[in-house]
C-alpha cells in the first residue's frame, strides 16, 4: 500500500459506498482493513477473494480468473494494487464484471510510476485509455478514470516515483520531511496511479468466465 491510493480511493471512491452494500475487495489477504476502515457505514457487508486462504479471506479464488461466486452478487468490487500482478487482466476483467450486480460498480486503483515489484509477477502500468479498453471488453461503462497523484497537491517541487508507502509512523516523518525539502526546491518523490470506477451493464447478465 501507498498513501496515493488511500488519497485517490478516498477523493473519487468513497462516495459509492453506501449503507446495506456488499462489497468484494479482491486480493484481501494483506491489507483488506485498510480499505473497509475508511467507510463510514458498519452495516456494509464486506467479503474478501484472494489466490489462498489466511486472515480475513472469505472466498479462495479456483484460479487465476475464477472465482468461488455466483454471477451478480456484489455491489461493488474493489481491487487496489491488484491489476499490476494479473498477467491476463482482460480476463481478471471479465471475471469481476461477472460477480458485480447489474448498475454496481466495479473499483481499482493501480499504480504508473510504481517500480517492479514481483508478487509473484509484476506485469502492467496501465492510463486511462488502457483501462476504459478493458472496460469495453467486460461489457463495463467508465464513469470515473483519472490518473493522477494526490499527494503532488502536498508539496511545491515533486517528480513522479515510489512517493510515500503507508500511513504509518515512518510515512508521517517522511512527508515532514518532504514538506520542507519542497519548499526549499528539492522535487521530493510521489507516486502516480490510475483509479477506476465502472458501472456494469444490463448485458453483462449472460457472459461467461473466460
Amino acid at each position: 500500500m501507498h498513501d496515493n491510493s488511500t488519497l485517490l480511493f478516498s477523493k473519487y471512491a468513497l462516495g459509492y459506498f453506501k449503507p446495506d452494500m456488499r462489497v468484494l475487495e479482491v486480493g484481501g489477504r494483506t491489507h483488506w482493513s485498510e480499505y473497509s476502515s475508511l467507510i463510514p457505514h458498519p452495516d456494509i457487508r464486506w467479503d474478501t477473494v484472494d489466490l489462498k486462504a489466511g486472515k480475513g479471506v472469505t472466498h479462495v479464488a479456483t484460479g487465476e480468473y475464477s472465482y468461488p461466486i455466483a454471477d451478480n452478487t456484489y455491489d461493488i468490487v474493489l481491487a487496489v494494487q491488484v491489476l499490476e500482478h494479473v498477467r491476463h487482466p482482460w480476463r481478471w476483467f471479465s471475471e469481476l464484471a461477472r460477480v458485480t450486480a447489474v448498475g454496481g460498480y466495479v473499483i481499482t486503483v493501480s499504480p504508473v510510476s510504481w517500480p517492479f515489484h514481483e508478487f509473484p509477477v509484476d506485469c502492467w502500468r496501465v492510463y486511462p485509455d488502457g483501462m476504459k479498453a478493458l472496460c469495453e471488453e467486460a461489457s463495463l461503462d467508465v464513469r470515473e478514470c483519472i490518473c493522477s497523484s494526490e499527494e503532488s497537491t502536498q508539496y511545491w517541487h515533486s517528480r513522479y516515483g515510489r512517493g510515500r508507502e503507508s500511513n504509518s509512523r515512518s510515512s508521517i516523518l517522511k512527508y515532514r520531511w518532504y514538506k520542507l525539502a519542497s519548499f526549499f526546491g528539492y522535487p521530493v518523490e510521489v507516486a502516480l496511479d490510475t483509479i477506476l470506477i465502472a458501472q456494469k451493464r444490463e448485458r453483462s447478465l449472460n457472459m461467461q468466465t473466460v
